[in-house]
């Protein structure tokens, strides 16, 4: 498939809301998932352009432990969304599918980005942060506004990446921060790249070549999408 193939087959795909949707699969939540949800806010975006998509997948069946810290998460998310609903009016939480169980993260960001309202789609992590410096933001700008602006004036971009912090590794040191690195559609067609926490069209994402995350694999779902 060519990349002007590629782009006439896209246009056959519903064209979603401008804006972004930060979708962050959630297994065996904890308390840094939590923290993730408050970088997305740190980033500066108006609230009418961006939606925050907690995929619930739920917790290893018969683990007592796992289960009620994953239960406890969703119950201060829960209650934030109460006590500020101006705020948090933008912030769903979905099932990862119809059993609500244990689904795996490709089938959970598979259904975030279905549910997505916006055509812009971010990935992160239950245990990443976005970079929230304000000083930094204010010096460089968002990752997500970057990001956005970059998709938005060149439709051969298909991948937008930029340096995160990395919880998940045991680590709190900023992954290149500064990095803001573009991938075409001619790299990504011949499988010569991969990203790690990339924006990308939800219209890309649902296109029958890409098809979305496999579904079969539990893990390394996100090198293989992106390759």
């Amino acid at each position: 498939m060519t990349v002007y193939e590629f782009q006439k087959a896209v246009c056959g795909v519903p064209p979603a809301k401008a804006g972004v949707s930060v979708i962050i699969p959630s297994y065996k939540a904890q308390m840094c998932l939590i923290d993730a949800i408050d970088t997305v806010y740190e980033q500066g975006l108006d609230q009418a352009e961006f939606e925050i998509i907690i995929v619930d997948d739920k917790y290893p069946a018969g683990n007592v432990t796992a289960q009620a810290e994953h239960e406890r998460v969703f119950r201060e998310i829960e209650r934030r969304q109460k006590a500020e609903p101006e705020k948090y009016g933008n912030l769903r939480i979905i099932p990862s599918g119809e059993n609500g169980l244990n689904n795996g993260p490709s089938k959970a960001r598979n259904a975030a980005i279905k549910a997505a309202q916006f055509e812009f789609i971010a990935g992160l992590d239950a245990d990443d942060m976005y970079v929230f410096d304000p000083a930094y933001i204010a010096r460089k700008g968002s990752f997500l506004k970057r990001a956005m602006d970059k998709l938005t004036k060149d439709d051969r971009i298909a991948l937008v990446d930029c340096g995160f912090y990395s919880f998940g590794n045991g680590t709190d040191m900023p992954e290149m921060p500064d990095i803001l690195s573009v991938r075409d559609l001619d790299q990504i067609i011949m499988h010569l790249c991969m990203s790690n926490k990339p924006m990308f069209r939800r219209s890309d994402a649902l296109h029958s070549f890409v098809g979305g995350y496999d579904e079969s694999l539990n893990t390394r779902e996100d090198s293989h999408f992106f390759c």
